[in-house]
């Protein structure tokens, strides 16, 4: 336990984050006595896990296919979700999936914005200018 306690049990059922099944930090680990076998430390080393980011963004008006849910673009860092049609008016959320989630580590709200910006005046050939934030 975190306070130096060592739990003693025949059985135990664990349910942990994947991270600190990684021991991805000092903080948050775990030790197994005795060990986990091989074969388990090899799947939980194997699974995949990152950083997800979202960017959410309201503007003035749709400036998208209102109808669209989900909006495809070649930018393979974002996946864009129309949140218009759920109640959400002019509202796009900009998904942001590993390994690119930690790209944005040390950048201002507004360089995030300005970059998530230029994908979509990218994508609906719109010029600076046009009701996108800067």
């Amino acid at each position: 336990t975190q306070s130096g306690e060592t739990i003693h049990s025949n059985f135990v059922v664990v349910a942990l984050p994947l991270g600190v099944l990684q021991s991805r930090s000092e903080k948050s680990s775990v030790t197994f006595s005795p060990a986990l076998s091989e074969p388990k430390r090899r799947a939980i080393a194997a699974i995949g896990m990152g950083t997800e980011n979202k960017v959410i963004m309201r503007f003035q008006r749709c400036f998208w296919p209102e109808k669209t849910r989900f909006l495809q673009c070649t930018d393979q860092r974002f996946r864009f979700l129309n949140l218009h049609p759920y109640g959400k008016p002019n509202t796009i959320v900009a998904h942001v999936a590993p390994p690119f989630g930690e790209g944005f580590s040390g950048w201002t709200d507004a360089e995030v914005v300005a970059e998530v910006c230029g994908v979509l005046r990218r994508m609906f050939k719109i010029a600076p200018a046009a009701d996108l934030p800067e």
